[in-house]
């Protein structure tokens, strides 16, 4: 139903942005069947309008990433992190490959996104971030050789240095062994 009324639907924008109680569930099935399509400007504003008063349902975010600021998508990551890792995955595919309708690039590219886990100074999600960061890694067809050097020349700049910039680096040449000229 949610798919034959369509995404920019203002009773479905309505429903999206005050859920009643309880439809939460409801509300990302809804969410889920637009991800097909790229996200429209009115339902990336419900979202996020939802998601800022219901801050609880992480996965609400995932099927509007192409369609965010870059400013939006920055504050967003360190709630990105806290995502179980096949929707993080799902998320970081969706944010550094995919280009929305009126950008000329994705929203981030792979190496900010990289980068900006590393900012995420927050301990209480020391462990989502290093695993956020593992997931990157793993991801090499995405986080090549020199994305990662682009982001680790974007960190070794920070004053101080990020708290897990030297695992990364010995992450990296584990994962790309051609940094090891880079980075010693």
């Amino acid at each position: 139903i949610a798919d034959a009324i369509g995404p920019s639907d203002n009773n479905i924008l309505s429903i999206i942005e005050n859920p009643p109680l309880g439809s939460e569930d409801l509300v990302l099935c809804v969410l889920s069947s637009f991800s097909v399509e790229m996200p429209g400007r009115p339902l990336v504003t419900s979202v996020l309008k939802y998601f800022e008063e219901h801050s609880t349902e992480l996965n609400a975010l995932v099927p509007i990433l192409p369609g965010l600021r870059k400013n939006d998508a920055i504050k967003l990551v360190p709630s990105l992190v806290q995502l179980p890792e096949a929707k993080l995955v799902e998320a970081i595919m969706r944010l550094c490959t995919i280009v929305y309708q009126e950008q000329n690039s994705p929203v981030i590219t792979p190496a900010e996104l990289l980068t900006l886990l590393h900012m995420v100074d927050d301990r209480k999600l020391l462990k989502s971030t290093i695993a956020a960061i593992n997931v990157c890694l793993g991801m090499g067809t995405l986080f090549t050789s020199e994305v990662l050097a682009a982001s680790l020349s974007q960190l070794i700049t920070r004053i101080p240095l990020p708290q897990l910039f030297m695992r990364t680096v010995i992450q990296s040449i584990s994962v790309a062994p051609k940094l090891r000229g880079f980075i010693v």
